[in-house]
């Protein structure tokens, strides 16, 4: 019976997985196909650009223009090779482009020290809970004791962890921007 309801369950897991994949590969499937149709037929240039951005937004996951994807490459290009795409996309709401075209992180020193001081804030919780539940660990004696101690770390910290996640982006941004300032 067991054996009958995991087969079960990894086949319905099985169809899942495979749906979502076919999905995406169906819908490149059909941007190639169109690529293609206007390459050979040299449709007019509105559609080849809506083409191009519908791919676009397939790899990226973004709704960006044609442009402005070659200018994030050209700032990967600029930065090195320890930047990616994928960071590059995350800061996109930071990206912004000067008077010579080229893209830098608009940050302004006051959103950096909120940041910084957002991250502070944050270590100080992270070190503060360990002086809370410090004391309150000398209180375990059973069983039910102990798992309130642990639901008691696992909330406080998942808190924590939830509102330094929340910060990613930014901190991201800041670490760019550096790297952009150092080439300047």
């Amino acid at each position: 019976m067991k054996k009958e309801i995991f087969e079960i369950l990894m086949n319905s897991l099985d169809r899942m997985f495979s749906m979502s994949v076919n999905k995406k590969e169906k819908e490149t499937d059909y941007n190639d196909k169109i690529f293609k149709m206007i390459k050979e037929n040299d449709l007019p240039a509105p559609f080849r650009e809506l083409t191009i951005e519908n791919q676009l937004i397939l790899v990226t996951g973004k709704n960006v223009s044609v442009r402005f994807a070659m200018k994030i490459q050209e700032l990967k290009n600029r930065l090195g090779g320890n930047v990616t795409d994928k960071q590059l996309y995350r800061i996109i709401s930071f990206l912004k482009e000067d008077e010579g075209g080229k893209l830098y992180v608009n940050l302004s020193k006051t959103q950096i020290m909120m940041i910084r001081s957002y991250f502070i804030i944050i270590f100080i919780a992270i070190i503060y809970g360990v002086k809370l539940f410090w004391p309150l660990s000398e209180h375990i004696h059973d069983l039910n004791s102990f798992l309130f101690f642990c639901l008691g770390l696992f909330f406080y910290y998942g808190f924590c962890l939830f509102f330094l996640n929340l910060m990613g982006k930014e901190q991201l941004a800041i670490i760019i921007k550096k790297k952009i300032d150092k080439l300047r």
